[in-house]
């Protein structure tokens, strides 16, 4: 239910999902309930999953992306350590895996193996 500020003079409309809170300042109390209707509708609509998903790519895409973000960001011994650690990642996990689907375990795995290889233990 919306209610007022009554230091701004503005209707404040809210809904909550859960642990979430989402909040939006309108000038009438008509247009805060019809906010809080349609937001409450598309809360429902995300818990059903009836919202489009966000497409995903791969985890080739995402390092390549990331790659000429940190060539332009980075000093070049950084950028070679960066680009070595994706070339030994995709040694153990599958480049054209989509990035929703990497498993923290698969990455946990990985490093694990790159520890014992280098520091002997």
């Amino acid at each position: 239910m919306p209610y007022k500020d009554k230091l701004k003079g503005q209707w404040i409309a809210q809904v909550t999902n859960g642990k979430k809170k989402f909040c939006r300042r309108c000038v009438t109390k008509k247009e805060a309930i019809e906010w809080e209707a349609k937001e409450r509708e598309r809360l429902l609509m995300v818990k059903k999953g009836e919202e489009e998903a966000t497409p995903s790519i791969s985890l080739l895409e995402w390092a390549t992306a990331y790659l000429q973000y940190s060539q332009r960001q980075h000093v070049k011994l950084t950028f070679e350590e960066k680009r070595f650690a994706f070339k030994l990642l995709f040694k153990s996990v599958d480049p054209q895996l989509p990035v929703c689907e990497l498993k923290t375990i698969s990455v946990l795995k990985h490093l694990q193996g790159e520890e014992e290889k280098r520091s002997g233990n």
